[in-house]
C-alpha cells in the first residue's frame, strides 16, 4: 500500500465539535470555483486531531506527530489526489455547521456562504443560472411548478458535484404557494441573498388570435409571479437590510414584435416593475435589475418554432439571421449577467434593463 503525507493547512470553524465525516474526508478546492471530494481510507477515531474546541478557530498543520493523523491513500486515491497536490498543498475550508448536523463547505466564489432563489429554475435560463451560482460557492432553493422536471435537474446538478441545491415546488401565480415557497427557502437557506424571477411562460398570437384566458394566464405567470415573489421576499431582505432582485424580462419588453402582443405586454410591465422597485428600495440597500435576452436556446425556443410550425433548424437559421451578432444566444451567457447583476460587482448598477440580446434591439 502506497503512503502519502501531506500539509493541508485547514482553517476550520465550529459551531459544535468536530463532525465524524472529517475523520475520513477532506475536501480540496481543484480550481477556484469548483470542489473535489477525495476520500481517505478510514482514520481510528483516537488517532484524529484532539485539539478541536467547541467555537473555536484552529489552525492545524496535517504532519505525522503524535496527535495528528496522517493521511493514508491507495494508489488509486493517489492518482485522485494528484491534481490537488499539483495546484495547492494549502487550501482553506470553510466549515459551516447548520442546526440539522449537515456541513456546507463554501467555495471562495461570489456567491460563498449566500442564499439564492431561483423561479423556473428547472430548465433553460433558469437552470442555468442555478448551476451558475452553485458554482460561485451559493446555496440555491431551485423554484418549479414541474416536480418531473425539479428532479431531473437536481439529478443532474448532483452528477456534477453540485448538491447544495434543493426543489421547492410551488406555482409563482398563487399567493398561497409563493408564502410557502420563501417560507421553505428561508429556513432551508437561512437567508435569501439573490431571488431571481425567472418563471414564464410564451403566448404568441395578434390580438385577435390571443383568447382572454391565455392573455390572464401569460399575465399571471410573467407579471403577477415576479409581483408576489418580490412583494414575499422584500420583508427578508429589509430583516437582513441587505439583498439583490434579478428579473428576467426580453428584449420584447424593450420593443415591439409582431404576433407576440400577449408576451411582448407581459415583459414590458416586468421592466417597469423592475425601476419602480428599484426606485422603492435602492436606500434601503436591495438593488432591482433585469436582464433582457434576445432569442436563447431554450426549451422556449422550440415551442416557439413548433407554434409557427417551422422546423427547429429553420426557424434557427432565421433567427441567427435577425441578430447583428449572426447568432441566437445560450442560457449560460444569460446566467453570466445574471450572476453579475446578482454580484457586488454591480454594487453601483439598479433600475437597470441590460440587454442580452447579441444587437437585435439596435436596429
Amino acid at each position: 500500500m502506497l503512503v502519502v503525507r501531506v500539509q493541508v493547512i485547514c482553517v476550520l470553524r465550529l459551531a459544535k465539535r468536530v463532525p465524524d465525516p472529517l475523520q475520513d474526508s477532506l475536501l480540496s478546492a481543484n480550481n477556484a470555483n469548483q470542489f473535489m471530494l477525495v476520500h481517505f481510507l478510514p482514520i481510528p477515531r483516537h488517532k484524529t486531531i484532539s485539539s478541536w474546541s467547541q467555537g473555536s478557530s484552529v489552525t492545524s498543520v496535517l504532519t505525522p506527530r503524535r496527535s495528528h493523523a496522517v493521511p493514508t491513500f491507495t494508489p488509486f486515491q493517489y492518482i485522485a489526489f494528484q491534481g490537488f497536490l499539483q495546484s495547492s498543498l494549502s487550501t482553506t475550508l470553510s466549515i459551516k455547521s447548520h442546526i440539522h448536523g449537515r456541513l456546507t463547505y463554501m467555495s471562495n466564489g461570489r456567491f460563498a456562504g449566500k442564499g439564492v432563489v431561483v423561479t423556473g429554475g428547472a430548465s433553460g435560463i433558469g437552470k442555468a443560472c442555478v448551476e451558475r451560482f452553485l458554482k460561485e460557492g451559493a446555496m440555491v432553493a431551485i423554484v418549479d411548478v414541474s416536480e418531473v422536471n425539479g428532479k431531473k435537474a437536481i439529478a443532474e446538478l448532483r452528477r456534477k458535484g453540485l448538491s447544495k441545491a434543493r426543489l421547492i415546488v410551488g406555482d409563482v401565480t398563487s399567493s398561497r404557494d409563493v408564502k410557502r415557497i420563501v417560507k421553505e427557502a428561508k429556513a432551508w437557506l437561512g437567508r435569501i441573498d439573490v431571488l431571481f424571477n425567472n418563471a414564464g411562460i410564451l403566448v404568441m398570437g395578434t390580438i385577435e388570435h390571443v383568447s382572454e384566458k391565455d392573455f390572464d394566464r401569460i399575465m399571471a405567470v410573467n407579471v403577477k409571479g415576479v409581483f408576489l415573489m418580490s412583494k414575499e421576499v422584500i420583508p427578508v431582505m429589509l430583516k437582513q437590510k441587505k439583498g439583490v432582485i434579478v428579473n428576467n424580462a426580453s428584449c420584447s419588453g424593450l420593443v415591439g414584435d409582431r404576433n407576440q402582443i400577449a408576451y411582448n405586454t407581459s415583459k414590458g410591465a416586468v421592466v417597469l416593475m423592475t425601476k419602480c422597485l428599484a426606485l422603492d428600495y435602492c436606500r434601503k440597500n436591495i438593488r432591482v435589475n433585469c436582464v433582457c435576452p434576445g432569442e436563447i436556446d431554450t426549451p422556449m425556443f422550440r415551442q416557439e418554432a413548433q407554434s409557427l410550425n417551422k422546423p427547429i433548424e429553420e426557424y434557427r437559421k432565421e433567427l441567427c439571421k435577425v441578430h447583428p451578432i449572426g447568432r441566437i444566444g445560450s442560457p449560460e451567457e444569460v446566467a453570466n449577467t445574471v450572476a453579475f447583476l446578482a454580484s457586488e460587482d454591480a454594487s453601483f448598477i439598479t433600475g437597470t434593463a441590460l440587454s442580452v440580446d447579441g444587437g437585435i434591439t439596435c436596429e
